[in-house]
């Protein structure tokens, strides 16, 4: 299993290049900890950046990936060489009051335990959970090595996105598949839990810090995502290392640390566009807080490092920030309503005008949406945070619950004590001023919570400052924290655990891993019988799916709403789409029946569960997709007519599973 040495290998190479840069700064009083996690964010950008350059020349492959690796051998060693002989300066506690010295090993022993069951995870394939990495941040980079550059997606609006973190996820894809892809964000999940720690360590005692890294470490979702290829924990650790970085700032008032917290603000930005919600806030308090020239020395960097991404996407759609912001910049294959469902999709979530009631979690349907008003905006902004840890389900997909969908409520229970009056040493202003911000931006706008994982450490930084008041006036004994976070590792155990040891079971036999993807991903099966019939240059059209990785031919999300690239509506009728689809290398089509508009009914839903039994998936698509299904889009009437009208047809052995698979017939009944 080679895939933790790819990974390692990747550090080792990052973290030494990172350090010529990082090791000058560290004259000015850094730790050994954090120049170790500065040389690692600096040298993952660096490495990133080098392999999005391959990719734009032509040069996305593992032969080229191992030449970059070999050019940075070098000055990696050099870097390595230099921090064994590195000594910090010796950094003062902000208080002596270090507490017990077991804490430490108890609080590692906890955060092992924790992070170790998340490391089984990144073994298994990625499942019903992993949507996202399915369709996108693994899909994305594995049609870019398959081209041997960067390409074009364009039904995918997503693979317009900055994407750092998934030129890393290449790396590992490249040399040991998902689960070196996935152990990249494992490091990113350590790191950050480093970065935690170092920012805590800065302004409170031993104790209190490693309560703020436990905050973080055992936060359900914070956990999952540690297991799995997604972007929020890449994002996190730059983040807090930029929230570091100006705090040092202010205490030093040195440009390098300007310098230092701008180019965190830009691996942030060049991770995920909604980054500019602390970027913008980080900026903002240096110059409140420091000279105006401090402020440009922090904003400049994070413009020129995080623009890259943003200027490819700019070229290519006439928008930096596509999709977003179309009534600003506009866009291609994209317009005013398609605008209109993707914002609306995003304001489904949280909190509405509508409270929901606790029996409203037990029902199968998210209740619907009703536009807030501006006093319902101000009463959810100040019940979001307990509905995050009492109704977690409306923060995330309704329709996909699991112990993991949480924030947990460490954060919540101890972020009052913030409000204490303020203890010698510990000033909170900064980080209150960025979290309210950052809290605020976000409940007028997406309440997907999925998206507050970056500000945990922050939010932890606060409570753990405020149970260090609280323990310090001798009111509270800080064994009542160790019960806090026993109760919050117990819950979070009972389900990671159990759910641990069964995948160690599962990953005895390749069997047993085939079995475990077909029963998350229905259309696995379908698309494992497209790999073994279709040639290396046949594609093949998703509708009502998203879910490509699986599939090692290109593909194309045929939705409407997804892109204006398919011009469905200068269709005159079904064959014409037949002959687009092919003459444009795409002959094949898949159909995932269990996310047609009519498996959300009931009735529909148990047709599709009939359909399965008898596998006649291709008789229920026929009535559900054609001229006589009533109130169905023009598009996916185009589908079933394609089979009606001879068009298309069946492909009987790959349709199961709720999956139907067609292939498109061209004029004079040659197959595409």
């Amino acid at each position: 299993m080679s895939a933790p040495i790819v990974v390692v290998c990747l550090w080792l190479l990052a973290t030494g290049t990172g350090s010529i840069v990082a090791l000058p700064r560290a004259r000015i009083g850094l730790t050994r900890l954090e120049v170790m996690l500065y040389s690692s964010a600096i040298g993952l950008g660096i490495v990133a950046y080098a392999l999005f350059i391959l990719g734009a020349v032509g040069g996305f492959s593992a032969r080229w990936m191992l030449t970059l690796g070999t050019v940075l051998l070098p000055p990696a060693a050099v870097g390595w060489f230099r921090l064994s002989r590195f000594r910090p300066p010796g950094v003062q506690a902000p208080d002596a009051n270090a507490g017990p010295a077991w804490v430490p090993a108890a609080a590692g022993f906890v955060l092992a335990i924790t992070l170790g069951a998340a490391l089984v995870q990144c073994f298994m394939p990625p499942g019903a959970h992993e949507w996202d990495s399915l369709s996108y941040h693994l899909a994305a980079p594995k049609a870019f090595l398959r081209a041997g550059r960067l390409i074009e997606l364009p039904t995918d609006h997503h693979s317009y996105f900055p994407f750092l973190a998934q030129m890393l996820f290449a790396v590992g894809l490249a040399f040991d598949g998902y689960s070196a892809a996935k152990l990249v964000h494992f490091m990113f999940g350590l790191l950050s839990v480093g970065a935690t720690l170092a920012l805590a360590s800065r302004h409170l005692p031993t104790w209190a810090a490693w309560l703020a890294t436990l905050i973080v470490g055992l936060a359900p979702m914070a956990v999952w995502e540690s297991g799995i290829a997604y972007i929020e924990l890449a994002q996190t650790f730059y983040v807090t290392l930029a929230l570091h970085g100006l705090l040092r700032l202010m205490e030093t008032r040195d440009r390098r640390e300007a310098a230092a917290s701008g180019t965190m603000c830009g691996l942030a930005l060049a991770v995920k566009t909604l980054s500019l919600i602390p970027v913008v806030g980080l900026v903002c308090l240096a110059a409140l807080k420091t000279r105006a020239r401090c402020a440009l020395l922090v904003a400049l960097p994070a413009l020129i490092v995080g623009s890259p991404f943003y200027i490819r996407t700019w070229a290519l759609t006439g928008n930096p920030v596509y999709p977003f912001a179309f009534s600003v910049f506009g866009g291609k294959n994209w317009d005013a309503e398609r605008a209109r469902l993707y914002a609306s999709e995003h304001t489904g979530f949280g909190l509405n005008a509508a409270l929901p009631s606790l029996a409203d979690d037990l029902k199968p349907a998210r209740s619907p949406y009703v536009a807030p008003s501006v006093t319902d905006r101000l009463r959810n902004l100040a019940l979001a945070p307990f509905m995050l840890v009492a109704a977690p389900r409306i923060f995330h997909n309704y329709n996909d619950p699991s112990p993991h969908n949480t924030l947990g409520f460490l954060w919540l229970a101890l972020l009052p004590l913030a409000l204490l009056p303020r203890t010698r040493g510990v000033n909170l202003a900064v980080p209150a001023m960025l979290l309210a911000f950052w809290y605020v931006t976000w409940s007028a706008s997406m309440q997907y919570m999925r998206y507050l994982i970056p500000a945990l450490p922050i939010a932890a930084l606060m409570g753990a400052a405020g149970a260090y008041r609280l323990a310090a006036s001798g009111t509270v004994p800080r064994a009542a924290f160790a019960v806090l976070v026993a109760v919050q590792a117990g819950m979070l155990w009972a389900h990671t655990l159990p759910q641990a040891f069964a995948d160690l079971q599962t990953l005895r036999s390749p069997e047993g891993i085939e079995r475990a993807v077909a029963r998350g991903v229905n259309v696995y099966a379908a698309q494992t019988v497209l790999n073994a019939s279709l040639s290396e240059s046949q594609g093949v059209v998703l509708f009502e799916e998203t879910r490509g990785f699986y599939l090692d031919r290109p593909v194309m999300w045929g939705n409407s709403p997804h892109s204006a690239y398919i011009p469905y509506d200068r269709f005159r009728d079904a064959e014409d789409m037949a002959k687009w689809f092919v003459a444009r290398g795409y002959p094949y089509a898949l159909i995932n029946l269990q996310f047609a508009p009519q498996a959300s009914t009931e009735d529909g839903a148990s047709q599709l569960r009939e359909a399965v039994r008898a596998n006649r998936e291709p008789e229920l698509m026929l009535r559900w997709y054609g001229d006589a299904a009533s109130g169905t889009e023009a598009w996916r009437r185009l589908i079933g007519n394609a089979v009606r009208e001879g068009h298309a047809s069946f492909v009987r052995e790959a349709c199961m599973n709720g999956a139907v698979v067609i292939r498109f017939v061209t004029e004079g009944g040659a197959e595409g």
